[in-house]
């Protein structure tokens, strides 16, 4: 890590404690501060002590004992009170950085940085590495009064003989060594990152309700532990050849400083015998040079420590500076329109997902007429649900515009864009709070409305979910309540769907296959009262809605179906247009019609 980089993390690392709690880290800063000369003390009344003993001083004798008990139990004390403010401004500050680590990662505009490997590399070294984190204040400011008494016996051992200056300078191979294995267990993380990813997935996949009933169908359990096994082994054992290799490493720098410190109590002792160094020096001396002793092996396992903390806090100063050059915004972003007079317009639109090759879209024209409901069909694979992403800006184009009323959008204020478009994911999220809130976030400003979260409930098909549930829109949704009532599929769906529709009027309504786990029937009935909705809507504002569907009766009542195949627009018209047009679609709703008969 290079100085800028380090400091910037200690900055972090500093900043991010003092957030989280104010009061503790003043405190554990406080005691550093005391007891960075508390041995060095004790050393000094030791040979005040011992002085008078021989001149037969017994009031200072006595005096001096008093004080060096009176430090002893300060010291005591200290550590007691650190110990107890390093546990609870870890546990406020490890809260913090989860705080912070969820608004860096949600507050990117766009989506595409879940499918990098560098990045979800260094995030799964933070998510794994929590203590570190939340430890490095503490780690950091013990750390430097460590190195502070350090120096400070350093001079008082220099005033009593010039060789000590020996004992520091053989610290510097100690020093060398713990840096090459810090590197060495630096790399291994880094090396080891996927294995670790890998490794979680398959727990959470064991563990949890998503593939619960396929594992056991297919007895799929064994399967599973020996790939997380192989996954947890894989990295385990890189991680731990590279601490093997570290400690050999560091073990030679430490067998030198023990060298040294031998060396020099033979050289005081010495002195004492000739004379040439009082019995309160050679005392002070090896007092002093054991404390030193000890104080080394302590700044090298700081440095060790800190150079691990500093490779998880450069890890975090990463996604940090990641977050904030997603968020950079335009310097004057155009602002949304209120209502749509033209429409929509894509324009040679073409798209490939991070870390592939093969174009998603390829050189899509479509034009979105304001007002109108607008079906997109195609096979799956075909790019429906991509085109969805992109007109929420979840993805940037890789070539080609996408224009608002004649606005390219990446020049819209992105946030007023949003505001003005709700969407209908096919991988809808299973919103785990209580039913009135599931659906009421997705209009923040009227969260508390139980009207409005009542009219969203009916315009999705859902206005009798509420009734069966024991506790009404305060029902708690999900497993991770003790009292949460799990929902079927379609339910969920429904939830989902009326979360969509807490937005009365947008610009742009997205279904995405919003009814893929309903009926046919029920599917065409919701679709049918939704498009009157919609009529409504567009005469309002001039909004769109697009509808993504593989069920071809569910979009007969749409203005306009576009089909893609194969990442392109190969035919668009009215669905009694393209059904006597003898294409695509003619083909795909023969089959459909045949399947339901």
């Amino acid at each position: 890590m290079r100085t800028v980089e380090a400091v910037r993390a200690v900055k972090i690392s500093f900043a991010t404690a003092y957030a989280a709690d104010r009061r503790h880290t003043l405190a554990l800063t406080i005691c550093a501060l005391i007891q960075i000369n508390s041995a060095v003390i004790t050393g000094i009344l030791l040979k005040t002590v011992v002085g008078a003993a021989v001149d037969h001083r017994g009031g200072l004798v006595l005096t001096g004992a008093l004080l060096i008990g009176a430090n002893a139990s300060l010291l005591f004390v200290l550590l007691v009170i650190r110990n107890r403010f390093t546990r609870v401004l870890t546990d406020r500050t490890a809260a913090r950085y989860d705080a912070e680590t969820m608004t860096l990662a949600a507050e990117v505009p766009e989506i595409s940085h879940y499918e990098t490997p560098e990045y979800l590399d260094r995030l799964a070294v933070i998510r794994h590495q929590p203590t570190a984190l939340a430890q490095s204040f503490a780690v950091l400011v013990n750390g430097g009064a460590i190195i502070v008494q350090a120096v400070v016996v350093v001079s008082i051992l220099l005033s009593l003989h010039p060789v000590m200056v020996v004992l520091p300078l053989l610290a510097l191979p100690g020093f060398w060594t713990m840096r090459m294995g810090h590197r060495i267990a630096a790399r291994s993380f880094d090396d080891t990152a996927e294995s670790r990813r890998v490794a979680g997935r398959l727990f959470e996949s064991a563990t949890s309700l998503g593939a619960a009933a396929e594992i056991r169908l297919s007895r799929l359990g064994p399967e599973l532990i020996r790939r997380h096994d192989v996954s947890w082994s894989t990295m385990h054992e890189g991680i731990q050849r590279a601490e093997y290799k570290a400690a050999a490493i560091q073990a030679a720098g430490r067998l030198l400083l023990l060298g040294g410190y031998v060396g020099a109590i033979g050289l005081i002792v010495a002195n004492g015998l000739n004379g040439s160094a009082s019995a309160g020096d050679v005392l002070l001396t090896v007092v002093l040079a054991g404390v030193l002793n000890q104080q080394i092996w302590q700044v090298l396992e700081v440095i060790r420590r800190s150079m691990y903390v500093m490779m998880v806090m450069e890890r975090f100063a990463w996604l940090v500076d990641f977050a904030r050059s997603r968020r950079d915004r335009p310097a004057v972003a155009a602002p949304a329109p209120d209502r749509l007079h033209s429409g929509i317009r894509l324009r040679g639109i073409t798209f490939r997902y991070p870390g592939t090759e093969a174009e998603v879209l390829r050189d899509v024209d479509i034009d979105l007429p304001a007002g109108s409901v607008v079906a997109l069909v195609g096979e799956n694979g075909a790019g429906k649900s991509t085109i969805v992403k992109l007109l929420t800006r979840m993805y940037e184009p890789e070539r080609g515009t996408i224009e608002i009323d004649g606005i390219p959008l990446r020049d819209l204020d992105i946030d007023e864009w949003r505001a003005r478009t709700t969407a209908v994911f096919q991988d809808f999220g299973k919103l785990e709070f209580e039913l009135g809130v599931s659906v009421g976030v997705g209009n923040l400003p009227l969260l508390g409305d139980q009207a409005e979260i009542a009219s969203a409930l009916d315009r999705a098909g859902a206005d009798n979910l509420a009734a069966t549930l024991d506790r009404g829109l305060a029902t708690p949704l999900g497993d991770s309540f003790a009292d949460g009532v799990q929902l079927s599929g379609g339910q969920w769906q429904k939830v989902a769907l009326a979360r969509g529709m807490m937005r009365r009027a947008p610009l742009l309504l997205l279904l995405d296959e919003p009814t893929a786990s309903l009926d046919p029937e029920s599917e065409y009935e919701l679709f049918a009262r939704h498009a009157d909705l919609a009529r409504e809507t567009a005469r309002a504002t001039g909004g769109i809605t697009l509808l993504v569907s593989h069920r071809f009766s569910s979009v007969r009542s749409a203005d306009l179906v576009v089909v893609l195949s194969g990442g392109a627009v190969a035919e668009t018209g009215t669905h009694e247009e393209l059904v006597t047009r003898g294409g695509l679609y003619t083909d795909w709703y023969s089959t459909q019609v045949r399947a339901y008969g």
